[in-house]
C-alpha cells in the first residue's frame, strides 16, 4: 500500500469518527486528548517509508523520534503517565536513545548503537531520579563510581583495537 493510500485511509477512519462523535452517534471524541496519536501516526508513516523496499533508511531516525513523542503525551494526555515535564524530561533522552538503535538496525551500522545505549542509560538514570525510585544516599554513593564507564569503554576500544 502506497504512502498516499494509508494517509487517506487513516483520514477517512479520523473523518468518521469525528463526524461520528459530532453527531452524537458514537464514542465521544475529544481531540485535546487524541492529538498525540496523530503526532505518533506521523512518526509511524515516516518508519514504514523508511523501511519499505528502496526507501531511505535514515527516515527511521526521525520516526522513531517523533512516534515516541507522540506515544509519550499520549500516555500522559490519559493518565497513564502522571509526572509533569519537569520529571519526564529524561523520557525524551531514552526516545533519542531508542531512534539510534534503529538507526543502527536499519543501516546495519553498529556504531549507531552505542550512542543510543549512553542516551537510553543516561535518560534512565535521570528518570528515576526525578521519579524517586531510589533513595537519593543510594544514588550518590553509586555516582562515586562513575569512572568505572570510562575504564569499560578504554578497555572496549583497546579489544576492538586489536581484533583489526
Amino acid at each position: 500500500m502506497s504512502n498516499r493510500a494509508f494517509a487517506g485511509i487513516a483520514l477517512v477512519i479520523l473523518g468518521v469518527v469525528l463526524l461520528l462523535s459530532n453527531l452524537g452517534l458514537g464514542m465521544r471524541f475529544n481531540m485535546s486528548t487524541f492529538w498525540p496519536l496523530l503526532v505518533a501516526l506521523v512518526g509511524a508513516m515516516f518508519i514504514r517509508d523508511a523501511l519499505r523496499h528502496g526507501g531511505d533508511k535514515s527516515h527511521v531516525f526521525v520516526g522513531v523520534i517523533i512516534f515516541g513523542i507522540g506515544v509519550l503525551y499520549f500516555l500522559k494526555e490519559i493518565g497513564l503517565v502522571t509526572a509533569g515535564m519537569g520529571q519526564l524530561w529524561p523520557a525524551f533522552l531514552i526516545v533519542v536513545g531508542l531512534a539510534f538503535f534503529a538507526q543502527a538496525a536499519a543501516l546495519h551500522e553498529p556504531h549507531f548503537s552505542g550512542t543510543g545505549a549512553i542516551l537510553c542509560a543516561i535518560g534512565a538514570v535521570f528518570l528515576v531520579v526525578n521519579m524517586r525510585l531510589v533513595d537519593t544516599e543510594v544514588f550518590r554513593e553509586l555516582l562515586k563510581y562513575w569512572p568505572v564507564l570510562i575504564i569499560a569503554a578504554g578497555v572496549l576500544k583497546l579489544v576492538d583495537s586489536y581484533r583489526q
